[in-house]
């Protein structure tokens, strides 16, 4: 598991122990159209990074019981050196259960996606218990972590990031930092 931590691939990550994220690349077919062009999100993703959009990823993050907590992070960085600029880059998680307490949702820290304001104090990390099926949006830029999950069950969640045309992520699932899996017999 440790291997898979360090070096992953580009379908599939470990994240940290019993958190595993699989690329799904169908979520982007028509067969899944609910997922994609005929979102119910949609018209607000668009309604923030403008009508030139794209797919990066998607797929499933799935937290196991007894799964560790994540460190904070950012998915991707801020693109100017200097000045916050506005949105480029979001994610939609879409829970396949319940989210509650116990299972783990994922905990934001408000206003830490504005540049220069990556912790401040006075600002209590949030978690969103959403139900399934809801969808929680999020800048790709703001700290997060997924919380242990303490419960029996397991936690997927739908992932589906959105981006403006310009923004090339080249980070996650990186095909010069991760190897393609292994051809299985």
């Amino acid at each position: 598991e440790q291997d898979l931590m360090d070096v992953g691939f580009t379908t599939f990550k470990t994240r940290s122990r019993n958190r595993y994220d699989l690329r799904i690349d169908d979520f982007t077919k028509k067969e899944y159209s609910f997922l994609n062009k005929k979102a119910k999100w949609l018209p607000l993703v668009k309604s923030i990074l403008g009508k030139d959009i794209y797919i990066v990823h998607s797929g499933v993050m799935i937290s196991l019981p007894d799964s560790e907590t994540q460190p904070y992070h950012m998915d991707g960085p801020h693109l100017h050196k200097k000045k916050h600029l506005p949105p480029h880059c979001l994610n939609v998680f879409v829970p396949l259960v319940d989210l509650t307490p116990e299972r783990g949702p994922t905990e934001f820290v408000p206003t830490s996606q504005l540049f220069g304001n990556y912790w401040d104090p006075g600002v209590k990390p949030m978690t969103i218990n959403a139900t399934t099926g809801q969808c929680i949006l999020f800048d790709y830029r703001i700290k997060h972590r997924g919380l242990g999950n303490k419960s029996k069950d397991k936690r997927p969640v739908i992932y589906i990031t959105y981006a403006q045309k310009h923004y090339k992520d080249v980070k996650n699932f990186s095909k010069k930092r991760y190897k393609n899996l292994p051809k299985l017999n």
